[in-house]
């Protein structure tokens, strides 16, 4: 592997919220410390009292004892297994104890990030910052619970995204670089780092609950249904299309938006049983076979929430939901101001019916000439 330009990485350092070349673990387990024996590790340890954490780097097969510092001891190491082989962790105080190194690119996982999508397995996963060779990641580690029907629903559901992400390959579908298990009961998967502008929850909240601009808001609709067309072409359902799992990589000029949160997709035709949801489609709540269109429901509440800022069932329980949405068909009510080719989408999104809901692809067709329209009218003044 090539050496890391220390330059770049140092500037990717400081944006990504380090306050200098240091990688600082922000995220501390609080187990006491347990000296380096040169045997795997199956907990994650903390450094030193008074150090500061390092980098966890997954090091190659046949290495010699991981490199330490000549002054300091490194008892948070760890192991982990990278790339379904057992692969050697270990930290890193700066990026010039980076050495050159042959064979496959190394993983280094720095601090953890506040927030972010973790496919629906947010109380046993973390996501941290890393550098994968010379790219920037983010890494999810899932640590999987004693409890045995948890235990096997989240393995599942780490081997579904682990499967759906290598099939998908698109501008607006997150990109899966690499994925593992580290020892002892927890699971990583490294995918592009994309938090230039957060998640659309995170766009929305930025504009105190006001609506998007159109223009911005059709460009984002118009990213979302292109990723999500390429994903039904695919065969899978995401089954969890929210604000979370839409990730804005640029809110000025291309509103680039990459979809992601897969651990809860299935493939099409497999009608399972999900956790209840208010962006859940009626057919869903009520237990009855779905399909990609359910996916169609919860982009037709996402353009409603873009265009008038507020989150939709907000004061609503789920008991409330499934009594005013699901069974008597009640839906939020559309601003007047609204854009009547925006307008007719979202109610066709969101119809009772999944036979009245359109495919993305024609979502894609009608924003595609929405986008053209709306410009021509902009420039025209």
């Amino acid at each position: 592997m090539a050496a890391v330009g220390e330059d770049g990485c140092v500037s990717w350092v400081r944006r990504a919220g380090f306050s200098s070349p240091v990688y600082r673990r922000l995220h501390n387990s609080g187990n006491p410390p347990v000296p380096f024996s040169g045997e795997p590790s199956h907990r994650l340890c903390p450094s030193p009292a008074g150090g500061d954490g390092g980098v966890m780097q997954a090091g190659r097969e046949g290495e010699d004892r991981p490199h330490r510092l000549k002054e300091k001891a490194r008892p948070w190491t760890r192991f982990f297994s990278y790339l379904m082989r057992k692969r050697r962790v270990h930290s890193v105080e700066s990026l010039e104890e980076r050495e050159e190194t042959r064979g496959p690119p190394r993983l280094y996982v720095g601090s953890r990030v506040s927030g972010g999508s973790l496919g629906g397995c947010d109380d046993f996963g973390v996501l941290y910052r890393g550098i994968y060779g010379d790219r920037p990641v983010a890494v999810k580690v899932i640590t999987l619970p004693a409890d045995g029907l948890l235990r096997v629903t989240l393995k599942i559901r780490f081997i579904r995204e682990t499967h759906f992400l290598t099939r998908l390959n698109h501008p607006n579908v997150i990109k899966m670089v690499a994925a593992g298990e580290i020892l002892l009961d927890s699971w990583y998967i490294a995918t592009e780092y994309c938090h230039a502008g957060g998640s659309l929850r995170d766009l929305l909240c930025r504009s105190w609950n006001r609506p998007l601009d159109l223009r911005k808001l059709i460009a984002i609709a118009l990213n979302i249904a292109r990723g999500m067309a390429h994903v039904h072409a695919e065969g899978i359902v995401h089954r969890n299309l929210t604000p979370e799992n839409i990730l804005v990589v640029d809110e000025e000029s291309s509103c680039m938006t990459i979809i992601d949160g897969f651990g809860g997709a299935c493939e099409e035709g497999r009608s399972e049983p999900v956790d209840r949801s208010k962006w859940n489609a009626p057919e869903m709540i009520k237990r009855e076979p779905y399909d990609r269109k359910v996916d169609v429901y919860s982009f037709g509440l996402l353009l409603w929430e873009m265009q008038t800022g507020m989150v939709p069932f907000k004061s609503m329980t789920m008991d409330q939901v499934v009594s005013d949405v699901v069974l008597q068909e009640m839906r939020p009510a559309v601003p007047a101001k609204c854009v009547s080719a925006l307008e007719w989408l979202i109610e066709n999104c969101w119809a009772a019916s999944p036979e009245e809901r359109p495919q993305f692809s024609q979502i894609q067709n009608i924003l595609e000439r929405l986008q053209v329209a709306v410009t021509i009218a902009y420039e025209e003044g």
